[in-house]
């Protein structure tokens, strides 16, 4: 496996005599989630963060999001779909470079959609009662 240039991560081989090198990638296109029987909300990769424990997920809400508007029980899904790319490098021999990758879509399958349940999620109501305070 390697890195390429954008920080992606993929995995190669080469032939025995190391002048042929087939690498393919995976890059995440979109991710949709399932939130209930009538909501669904697609996703890019730039749009969502990941959530960091010890940090209010009410601040810096990324730019896809969603709010529940009612109470509800649903099971959550995610499905990521990424996109398959693949390129083939030839050279001369084991003692010339290969020439910089030209990543193309894979021919028979440019993408591959994966899906995962987190399970039952319930949404409740949330409280709060501000007062006011004198300091004397």
């Amino acid at each position: 496996g390697g890195d390429t240039n954008t920080g992606d991560r993929y995995l190669w081989a080469q032939s025995d005599l190391e002048t042929i090198r087939l690498a393919a990638k995976a890059t995440i296109d979109h991710v949709e989630w399932t939130l209930d029987n009538d909501n669904t909300l697609t996703c890019q990769p730039n749009d969502m963060r990941p959530y960091t424990t010890g940090t209010n997920p009410t601040t810096n809400i990324p730019k896809c999001s969603h709010t529940f508007e009612q109470t509800n029980t649903f099971e959550l899904t995610a499905t990521i779909t990424y996109r398959i790319e693949q390129h083939i490098s030839i050279r001369p021999s084991r003692l010339t470079p290969y020439p910089p990758a030209n990543w193309q879509p894979h021919p028979t399958q440019p993408e591959i959609a994966i899906t995962t349940t987190a399970g039952t999620i319930t949404i409740g109501e949330l409280h709060s009662l501000n007062t006011l305070t004198t300091n004397n």
